[in-house]
Parts: structure tokens; C-alpha cells; sequence
């Protein structure tokens, strides 16, 4: 039986080592857990910090890109807007020419048409005057036939005034 005590006996040391040696194995575990969180708290810190920057970084070349097109869209904005006014500016300047032609082209119409109307007056009072001379020359052909009927009727009456007289 000592044999029994003695393995009793190396069983408790082996028991208080190992509890011994387990309450160390513990205090390692929770030291290097500790350990181990921390590192993965800072690390965690640094990748947040990382994140953060780059997404600020991220943000504010995002903003300057933003900046940059709706400059761009702004000026090419202004610069169509610019082309729109100067092309109708052209083009009322354009149909101003236009509206300005037509009315020079109505006005050489009119003066031509007055011209020619002149003309065409000219042309009636002319044919008036001339109507009036012929009226006139008929009018004294009349008073010629009605005058040498006269005439002829004079004669005879003197005729026979004559040959009374030289009866007698």
C-alpha cells in the first residue's frame, strides 16, 4: 500500500502543479488575450483612421470633380448660350436685310408704276387735247358745210336779186 499512498501523494503534487501550472496557463491565456485584443483594438483604430481619411480624401476629390464639371457645364452653358444670341442676333439682323429688300424692291415697284402712270397721264391728256383738236376741226367742218351751204344759198338769192335787177 505505500505504493498506493505514494502514487496518492504524487497524484496531489501533480494535481497542485498541474493547478498550479493551469491557474499560470490562465493568467498567460488572459494576459496574451488581453494583449491580443488591444493590438486588435489599435489595429481596428488605425483601419477606421485609414477609412476615414481616405473616405474624407475621397470626398473631397470627389467635390472637386463635382467643382470641375459644373464649371465646365456652366461655361460651355454660357458659351452656347453666348452662340444662341449672336446667331439670332444674326439671323434678325438677316431677316431685318431681307424685310429691308423687299420693301426696296416694293418701292422701285411703285416708283416704276408711278412713273408709268405719269406716263399714262401724260399719254390721256395728250389724247384729251388731241381729241379736242379733232372735236374742234370736226365742229368747224360743220360750220364749212353749214358756211357753203350759206354760201351757196347767198349766191343763189344774189342770182336771182341779179337777174330781177337786170329785168328791170
Amino acid at each position: 500500500m505505500p505504493n498506493k499512498k505514494i502514487k496518492k501523494i504524487k497524484n496531489k503534487a501533480n494535481s497542485i502543479i498541474t493547478l498550479e501550472k493551469l491557474a499560470a496557463i490562465m493568467v498567460d491565456g488572459f494576459t496574451q488575450a488581453k494583449q491580443e485584443r488591444e493590438e486588435g483594438l489599435t489595429q481596428v483604430r488605425k483601419e477606421m483612421e485609414i477609412g476615414f481619411t481616405q473616405a474624407k480624401q475621397e470626398r473631397e476629390e470627389g467635390l472637386t470633380q463635382v467643382r470641375k464639371e459644373m464649371e465646365i457645364g456652366f461655361t460651355q452653358a454660357k458659351q452656347e448660350r453666348e452662340e444662341g444670341f449672336a446667331q439670332a442676333k444674326k439671323d434678325n439682323e438677316d431677316l431685318a436685310l431681307m424685310v429691308k429688300q423687299g420693301f426696296d424692291e416694293v418701292n422701285s415697284r411703285l416708283i416704276l408704276l408711278e412713273r408709268s402712270q405719269r406716263e399714262t397721264n401724260d399719254r390721256l391728256e395728250l389724247s384729251k387735247h388731241e381729241q379736242e383738236e379733232i372735236k374742234l376741226r370736226l365742229t368747224n367742218v360743220a360750220y364749212r358745210f353749214e358756211f357753203k351751204e350759206l354760201e351757196e344759198k347767198v349766191m343763189k338769192m344774189e342770182d336771182i336779186v341779179l337777174a330781177r335787177r337786170r329785168k328791170l
